[in-house]
């Protein structure tokens, strides 16, 4: 069973669109920015971790992790697919599109 003891204060209206990766969360607000937030093991109140803009824009991130690798994949208002490792500085736009329902 998985247990979850991170506390998050929720401040309506900010993002629109969340997802929980194994040591941080990444969100899209309503201007489709990215936001970063690395959730620290020794502060799981989350009280000295901050919210950190990512460069790009996109409306929707997903944050899964393969074979240790954390990647971070996100699609914008065209539908274009972007991939970046964790710790990159930079979106790589991928071939095709993808439509989030």
């Amino acid at each position: 069973m998985l247990s979850c003891s991170i506390k998050l204060r929720v401040t309506i209206g900010k993002l629109v669109q969340l997802c929980a990766g194994v040591d941080e969360l990444w969100g899209v607000n309503k201007d489709d920015e990215i936001y970063r937030r690395t959730i620290s093991t020794f502060d799981p109140a989350g009280e000295q971790d901050q919210w950190h803009q990512i460069p790009g824009k996109l409306v929707y991130v997903a944050v899964p992790e393969r074979n240790g690798d954390i990647l971070v994949w996100g699609v914008n208002r065209s539908d274009e697919i972007y991939l970046r490792k964790r710790n990159d500085d930079k979106w790589t736009k991928m071939d095709g599109k993808l439509v989030c329902t």
